[in-house]
Formats: structure tokens, C-alpha cells, sequence
């Protein structure tokens, strides 16, 4: 529905989450699947069982590149501050129409050992700002 394929979000998800994108490109990218994420409702645990593999990127694949562009942003880049703004903008957009079924898919996430950094990674941008440091 709405101009895109299930495959094409897949593949968007996947080449977000790599290292080897520019920022340009990954910010285009992700301004792209939040226009697609804010025209579409997260599938009911119904709906995920009924779709399987076709909606993971969604129900899982969105949440994993949210981790991982928090865990692997460079701290001390300048463009290290803006992957990660907006990589949470992705996570509120997808807690805020996910409700409980995204929260659930961020906990399996964390409990599968999956974002063994990104507290820490968080823990020490706010450090940095707090002391007024450079991101």
C-alpha cells in the first residue's frame, strides 16, 4: 500500500543500519521511512503473526537500527549528534504508534543481548552535554 513494497522497506531498514552510508544519505533514508512509518498503523500481534517475515522490518528491523545507529554513533563527531536525534525520532514515532506491541519489540531486542552499548552510548553523550563538551 501507499507507493511501497514491504521488500523495499526491508532493503531501506537494512542500508540504514549499515556503516558504510554517508550522512546525507542516511538522513534522506530515514526521513523517508518516518513519512512511511507516519502513514501506516503498527501491526497488532494479530497482524505480525498473519504478515510473518513480510512486516519485520517494521516490528523488529526498525527497532534493531534504532540500537544499533545509537550504539555505533561516534561520540565525539559532529554528526554523531544528529544520527542519534534522528534515530530517536524514529523510536518515539514507532512507541507512539506501536504502543505495547513496540515496546515489546525493543524488550526482546534487549533481552536477545542486542544492544549491549547503547545505554552506555547514551549515558556518556549526556555526560558530554551536561559538562558542556562538544558532542
Amino acid at each position: 500500500g501507499g507507493g511501497f513494497s514491504n521488500q523495499h522497506m526491508k532493503s531501506l531498514v537494512e542500508l540504514l543500519s549499515s556503516r558504510v552510508i554517508s550522512k546525507e544519505l542516511r538522513r534522506t533514508g530515514l526521513s523517508i521511512l518516518i513519512q512511511v512509518m507516519s502513514e501506516i498503523p503498527f501491526p497488532t500481534k494479530q497482524e505480525q503473526a498473519d504478515l510473518g517475515h513480510q512486516i519485520e522490518w517494521l516490528t523488529s528491523g526498525v527497532p534493531l537500527m534504532v540500537i544499533q545507529l545509537i550504539s555505533n554513533s561516534d561520540p565525539f563527531a559532529t554528526d554523531g549528534d544528529d544520527t542519534v536525534r534522528e534515530s530517536l525520532s524514529v523510536a518515539i514515532l514507532l512507541l507512539e504508534k506501536g504502543r505495547g506491541n513496540a515496546q515489546d519489540a525493543f524488550y526482546a531486542l534487549f533481552q536477545a543481548g542486542q544492544a549491549p552499548h547503547l545505554f552506555q552510548t547514551i549515558r556518556e553523550r549526556l555526560i558530554r552535554a551536561e559538562r558542556g563538551l562538544p558532542a
